[in-house]
């Protein structure tokens, strides 16, 4: 089964492009690879690889994130990431896949934090072609990594992370410190 592309939009990221396509890919959760290797199993991400200019893939519901490498120019390789996409047979992709946020954890604070993550800050991340992965927490420290177009997005280590701090603490815990790992 192949998808169509019916849209390519900007993300915050000028490296990362978000490709809308005609159909749910996965139903849950999302797919993050740095690397060909480990998207080794993953038919989509790994013909994505293919490309030489491609530095990460991301994918959720209906859509692709792509990051470039600085070096190359959308103008010059968007076309080659659109074809590869519509060429390459998504019919395994509906594995289950773990939520971004995770399962519950039994700690009460932890659990408060990605079900606010869910809800108020994950479908706007989305909206711009990335995610967030929660990695644990210590204490009051939350240890997150950015997926997509928020990976390598200049606002992402900055803005993006003081708000969702600021969020946190403002309806958690005012203890709350959001670091990337």
């Amino acid at each position: 089964m192949t998808v169509s592309v019916t849209n390519i939009e900007a993300t915050p990221n000028p490296d990362a492009l978000k490709f809308i396509v005609n159909q749910v890919l996965i139903p849950k959760g999302t797919r993050s690879y740095a690397t060909r290797e480990s998207a080794a199993n993953d038919p989509l991400a790994f013909a994505l690889f293919g490309h030489r200019h491609v530095v990460s893939v991301f994918y959720m519901d209906q859509f692709v994130t792509v990051t470039k490498n600085p070096d190359a120019s959308w103008s010059m390789i968007m076309g080659d990431i659109k074809a590869l996409i519509e060429k390459t047979d998504v019919s395994g992709l509906e594995s289950v896949v773990a939520d971004t946020a995770g399962p519950s954890s039994g700690d009460v604070l932890l659990d408060k934090v990605k079900d606010i993550l869910k809800v108020r800050v994950l479908p706007y991340l989305a909206n711009d072609g990335g995610s967030l992965e929660v990695l644990g927490m210590e204490g009051y420290q939350l240890k997150i990594r950015y997926q997509g177009a928020c990976g390598s997005c200049p606002s992402s280590s900055s803005g993006t992370l003081n708000a969702i701090q600021a969020m946190l603490r403002h309806t958690v815990d005012p203890k709350i410190e959001v670091i990337t790992g």
